[in-house]
């Protein structure tokens, strides 16, 4: 084994890449791991790059996913060819989350894989939600990187679904909020979710807002039935409550209201006693 002491680093690498040139894969993975002190080659990039690519030239890729992981292990700096080695290797494994972890590290490189990889994070999803494996699902989504959960429709109702399902809504409802505040595309879920929190407030405009757009992306017709009526509903509600309103902000101006001397008469006030409107005057009621 060459000494560094005798043999610069530059030395090293110009071998190694004339080898490359030549597509002399098992001579240059032969000198990188007899001829150089390993702990040069895992402190040098360009070298143990060369040793990862020379594995997968020889096809042997999980040798080179070995050699990553242990790599990796000590915290040293990812390159593009140590995450494609840790991606792929996590994907053979079907490890998704790991997968897009080291392929996202190189994104403008990766779109198409990134693209397949959150579709089968979204397929996990679902499935552990569809068996009703809430915390597991739930955790399961809180490893997923949070980019590409806010980014997927579909993966973050799981997790507001999940939420609610373990009785923890004001989480659901905060983490609605926090979606929609970071310019998130929300579901007929999500806005469910909101519409219900505002509608518990008395927010009703807000309420509404967000139940017409529910009332929209819901999937199917009883479900659009359904907001129709919650909405009618509502309104029913609001127009009650205006009353109320105007009738305790009339007693305010009026005592006598509160005694029914003045009765409401079809939003307008007239007077109760022994006097009736006649030709736009009040007069006493003949007797």
């Amino acid at each position: 084994m060459t000494d560094i002491s005798e043999v610069g680093e530059e030395e090293f690498e110009n071998a190694v890449e004339m080898m490359m040139e030549k597509d002399r894969f098992k001579d240059c993975l032969d000198y990188i791991e007899t001829k150089i002190d390993q702990h040069v080659v895992l402190n040098n990039t360009y070298l143990f790059d060369t040793k990862l690519n020379c594995l997968y030239e020889l096809d042997r890729k999980m040798d080179a996913f070995m050699e990553a992981k242990a790599y990796r292990a000590d915290y040293r700096p990812l390159t593009h060819t140590v995450c494609v080695a840790l991606g792929n290797g996590y994907l053979e494994e079907a490890d998704y989350i790991e997968a897009y972890f080291y392929f996202r590290q190189f994104p403008s490189k990766q779109s198409v894989i990134l693209s397949r990889l959150a579709t089968e994070l979204e397929k996990q999803t679902k499935r552990k939600l569809c068996e009703e494996k809430y915390e597991e699902c739930l955790d399961y989504i809180n490893k997923i990187d949070q980019d590409v959960v806010f980014s997927n429709v579909e993966i973050f109702d799981c997790k507001l679904k999940c939420l609610m399902k373990l009785d923890q809504k004001k989480k659901a409802i905060k983490e609605a909020q926090a979606y929609l505040g970071s310019g998130g595309v929300l579901s007929y879920f999500s806005c469910e979710i909101l519409g219900s929190s505002y509608a518990s407030k008395g927010n009703y405009d807000e309420a509404c807002k967000h139940y017409l757009q529910a009332m929209k992306l819901c999937p199917t017709r009883e479900e659009k039935t359904r907001y129709r009526s919650l909405l009618n509903s509502m309104e029913k509600n609001e127009e009650r409550r205006k009353v109320r309103e105007e009738d305790k902000r009339v007693a305010r101006i009026d005592p006598s209201f509160l005694k029914g001397e003045i009765k409401r008469d079809d939003k307008k006030f007239t007077m109760s006693s022994k006097k009736k409107k006649k030709d736009g005057m009040c007069v006493k009621e003949s007797r």
